[in-house]
């Protein structure tokens, strides 16, 4: 039976190592410090294939310069921290994703993404709070809706419907919306669930398919030879296929190997709220002009959402954070005042184009990588697993894979 290590217990990691040995593959998991502790469970809880544009098409030079500069902006970047290689390659990919449009090939598969989702949870005995259906995006702004529409008529090309409302019918389906709410969309085929009991469920489905899971150990490096080794402080492993998951810890391990691919850090934020006695919201709402999401999840909502790329730094600018959070509460009167439980950050790994980055290293037949998803890193999870299974067996993969190579960002 044939050997595969998987860095990083995320839900990247998770969901590849469940299909790898549900192929009869020996598949271990290490994990730096806990199975699911960073983004994977501290997430807008979101599954949105629908919902799936890189964000370099979105911006434009001015634009940019006002996120660099603007204290309430839902988006902050460090030019010192990014470095200007960085910058340059989100502001040449504008062009470039409008014209090569191979990226919409996830967002085609996305009720494949969903269907993968859906059988990981019908195999759970852990209830995720998973819906389908009715996430509701809204605006303020007839410029920013206006967008909204053309995305969505692009959408419904690929065969995901979603809905066009005006304010009153937004309203209609939630009533804590304010009336500012000009109108928005509902997408239809997308899906929302509790990201923290998901991770433990899917924890517990890969240990049942006979995943060993090793935390609170970090790899350091890795040798290809005949086979792969593995290297940590406490011990070498060796593996027929080695699997890269561990998030934007992907180019700091390559780095020691002496590759380079562009996968940096995004730091995103989680603020939990206690629901008041009959103040709640009946759907997960998408705040787009705050890039927030927030999400019903019982007696609690999560607030999940922003874009900070400043590298490693888990500080919480609370000041900013209040500004951000006004504009929610503008929009959804119905939050606020509501007790803040808790506040945390998480380190997104990102890519410059925001399409992820799947397969094989170059020059490798033995060590993959599967990171770089950003904001859709559950929405792909589980289609990313799927590829990264067919690549180790050698079969045809459900997507044409050259987009995601990691040669193009090295």
């Amino acid at each position: 039976m044939r050997e595969i290590v998987v860095v990083g217990g995320g839900v990247i990691g998770l969901s590849t190592s469940i299909l790898l040995a549900k192929k009869g593959y020996r598949v271990t998991i290490i994990e730096r410090n806990r199975v699911g502790c960073e983004a994977s469970s501290k997430n807008a809880g979101l599954v949105v294939p629908a919902m799936y544009s890189p964000y370099p098409l979105s911006l434009d030079y001015i634009k940019t310069m006002k996120m660099m500069i603007n204290g309430a902006s839902p988006v902050k970047i460090s030019p010192v921290r990014m470095g200007c290689r960085w910058i340059r390659h989100v502001l040449k990919n504008r062009g470039e994703l409008a014209r090569d449009t191979r990226w919409k090939s996830l967002r085609r598969e996305g009720r494949l993404a969903i269907e993968i989702i859906r059988a990981f949870i019908h195999e759970m005995d852990v209830d995720c709070r998973y819906n389908e259906g009715s996430i509701l995006e809204i605006y303020t702004d007839e410029d920013y809706l206006g967008e909204a529409v053309k995305h969505a008529r692009d959408v419904e090309a690929d065969g995901l419907k979603i809905e066009i409302l005006d304010g009153d019918e937004m309203r209609e389906l939630e009533p804590g919306l304010s009336t500012s709410i000009i109108g928005g969309l509902r997408y239809v085929y997308d899906a929302s669930l509790d990201p923290e009991a998901y991770i433990t469920g899917l924890r517990k489905l890969a240990e049942k398919e006979g995943v060993h899971v090793i935390e609170g150990v970090e790899v350091e490096g890795f040798k290809e030879d005949l086979d792969v080794k593995v290297f940590s402080r406490r011990e070498t492993f060796k593996c027929d296929y080695l699997v890269l998951a561990n998030g934007p810890w992907i180019r700091d391990l390559l780095r020691r190997v002496g590759y380079d691919i562009m996968i940096h850090p995004a730091r995103g934020y989680v603020i939990t709220l206690k629901m008041d006695e009959g103040r709640t919201l009946r759907y997960p709402l998408m705040i787009e002009e705050a890039k927030v999401v927030a999400l019903p999840l019982g007696e609690t909502i999560r607030l999940a959402g922003i874009m900070d790329f400043i590298g490693y730094d888990t500080r919480v600018p609370y000041r900013r954070l209040e500004k951000l959070l006004s504009k929610v509460y503008s929009q959804v009167p119905i939050l606020e005042g509501l007790k803040t439980i808790d506040t945390r950050t998480a380190f997104r790994p990102c890519t410059p184009d925001e399409i992820p980055v799947i397969g094989f290293l170059p020059g490798s037949e033995k060590v993959l990588v599967a990171g770089g998803h950003c904001r859709f890193g559950l929405t792909f999870s589980g289609i990313t697993g799927l590829i990264v299974s067919q690549l180790i067996a050698g079969e045809e993969t459900v997507i044409d894979t050259e987009v995601f190579s990691p040669s193009r960002l090295m």
